[in-house]
């Protein structure tokens, strides 16, 4: 067998070809975080300056994963991928977490888009159209924003207090390239929260959240 006759990458793992039947479909919740201005930052803070600040991001990210259960799938200098398994409601709790954390180192902000479905579950990672429709979500949202399709607080049975710290913005339907039909999305509207007790909340494994308070 030589290299070429099969296909690797490091998100995905090893797939042999004729395999696909037997990649499993799975439900996830897909947070895509994208750094405003990554590029420039070499050219305001010069290469060690830029560099900081992304491992900074970096290890905001893997520490936020290792705390609310998710995967980092993709982490780069421009950006993140995690994805959320289990119940939506942590991915949005993540994604209000990480806006609220770069917003405290104050050098990163970044655009988070939200999307949730059905994706093939890869050897390291997945592939579908949900994970490129958070993506879309991503560039659509402002600088510091969180956009979430509407099918994901459907999912996480959300009316009007989505997370912790946070609130609905307006419904807003977009247009996104590859997709025929417009998607309606919300910003999610978070707050910082400073306080103890929300310092103790959020370093919580995800398990013990449900029975803890904040109040």
């Amino acid at each position: 067998m030589t290299r070429s006759t099969y296909f690797a990458h490091p998100f995905h793992g090893t797939l042999r070809p004729g395999r696909t039947s037997q990649l499993p479909v799975v439900e996830a919740t897909f947070v895509f975080a994208d750094v405003v201005g990554s590029t420039a930052l070499s050219g305001r803070l010069g290469e060690r300056g830029a560099y900081s600040v992304i491992r900074r991001f970096c290890s905001l990210v893997r520490d936020l994963c290792e705390r609310s259960g998710g995967e980092a799938l993709e982490l780069r200098g421009d950006g993140a991928l995690l994805a959320f398994p289990g119940s939506p409601c942590a991915a949005l709790e993540a994604a209000c977490e990480l806006q609220r954390a770069c917003a405290r180192e104050g050098e990163i902000e970044v655009r988070i888009g939200i999307h949730g479905g059905t994706a093939l579950r890869l050897e390291r990672g997945y592939f579908g159209r949900a994970l490129t429709l958070a993506a879309r979500l991503s560039d659509a949202a402002e600088p510091g924003e969180i956009l979430v399709s509407d099918s994901v607080l459907r999912n996480a049975g959300v009316t009007s207090r989505p997370a912790r710290g946070a609130t609905l913005g307006a419904a807003r339907v977009l247009h996104m390239k590859g997709f025929d039909e417009p998607v309606q999305a919300h910003p999610l509207e978070w707050h910082p929260l400073a306080t103890a007790a929300w310092r103790r909340f959020v370093m919580l494994p995800v398990s013990n959240r449900h029975t803890a308070s904040i109040s």
